[in-house]
């Protein structure tokens, strides 16, 4: 699948916004860390920083770019070149404002729901297009959406939107197609549905 390639500078420029946060307030990590995982950045650099702030984090040392750059070195995750050293710094550059990290994080789980949807309905055409017991295709297609609903509560935590409750779900009965039709006025016809 081809990503626009406008899309994915945007995408790493809030990713690179939001880890670049982190180092810079890492007091608002604890909150972020309620809802924003690694594997939600789909940046490789992104991905390791994130991850590596959240061990120092852990592990009760401050979190910073030199703490995370050494944490990176002590795992031998340290190019030759140095990558990532230069990313964290245009990690820390990217981010205008760092009390607006929240906000770019946001946007980051969002990219990543967008992104786990699409790749939930390609595994779902998978599962449809073979021949298998109709027990283990329940089951497969009912994990899908047990993933989908992890997703959902994630979400539901970042954003503070309440999750609906399903057992107060408005249910539809359905309508008959002719009751449907009933008040349909066709182009050249005189009224409803003949008998």
């Amino acid at each position: 699948m081809q990503r626009d390639s406008a899309a994915m500078t945007h995408e790493i420029d809030v990713e690179y916004a939001t880890v670049g946060g982190v180092l810079l307030a890492p007091a608002r990590l604890a909150e972020v860390s309620r809802w924003l995982r690694p594997s939600d950045f789909s940046g490789s650099a992104t991905r390791a920083v994130y991850q590596v702030a959240l061990l120092v984090h852990a592990r009760g040392d401050p979190v910073d770019p030199v703490t995370v750059l050494a944490e990176l070195r002590r795992r031998g995750e340290l190019r030759r070149d140095g990558y990532p050293a230069g990313e964290i710094l245009r990690m820390v550059e990217a981010l205008p404002v760092p009390a607006s990290m929240t906000y770019y994080a946001r946007i980051v789980l969002a990219q990543s729901v967008s992104r786990q949807v699409a790749q939930v309905g390609q595994r779902l055409v998978q599962l449809g297009s073979r021949d298998r017991d109709m027990g283990e295709l329940f089951a497969a297609v009912g994990e899908q959406f047990r993933l989908l609903g992890d997703v959902r509560r994630r979400w539901a935590v970042a954003t503070g939107q309440p999750l609906p409750d399903p057992s107060r779900a408005e249910t539809r009965e359905p309508v008959p197609l002719r009751e449907a039709l009933a008040d349909l006025r066709l182009p050249g016809r005189d009224s409803g549905l003949a008998s």
